[in-house]
């Protein structure tokens, strides 16, 4: 009510962190509309493109390894529905533990693409590293 209510620079932009619940009076109990209240439809539109980006590397990750994959896929979905009753991202002990699975998942999925290290994947390091194991060997 209160954001439909706002002037047009304050529903695009938002009214800043912690703004919404001091000017309203109560806080949204909802990741999404928080979001929204406070930075806007442009925060919200980052916020729901964040968490589409972890989920598109879950999905990568995936291919790499099928459980890790599924693993960071169940936390990613679970904090989106979560986010819609509560305030995950408010609390410090579900910050970190978000920030390794969302960090990991990252690095599986850059690892499955070969964008880490440079011009050769990890895997491509790997494989050359044992090749040259193996020409080494036979000398």
């Amino acid at each position: 009510h209160y954001y439909l209510n706002a002037d047009i620079s304050q529903q695009i932009g938002g009214m800043g962190a912690g703004v919404a619940q001091q000017r309203i009076g109560a806080y949204a109990h909802n990741e999404f509309i928080s979001a929204l209240a406070e930075f806007g439809l442009i925060g919200l539109l980052v916020f729901v493109f964040f968490h589409l980006q972890m989920l598109r590397n879950c999905l990568i990750a995936r291919k790499e390894n099928l459980v890790l994959g599924n693993l960071t896929i169940s936390v990613v979905l679970s904090v989106v529905v979560l986010s819609l009753a509560t305030m995950p991202y408010h609390d410090m002990r579900a910050l970190l533990f978000l920030a390794v699975m969302y960090s990991f998942a990252d690095y599986m999925s850059k690892l499955h693409l070969g964008t880490m290290g440079g011009a050769d994947s990890l895997r491509n390091q790997r494989s050359n590293h044992i090749m040259a194991s193996r020409s080494y060997a036979r000398f």
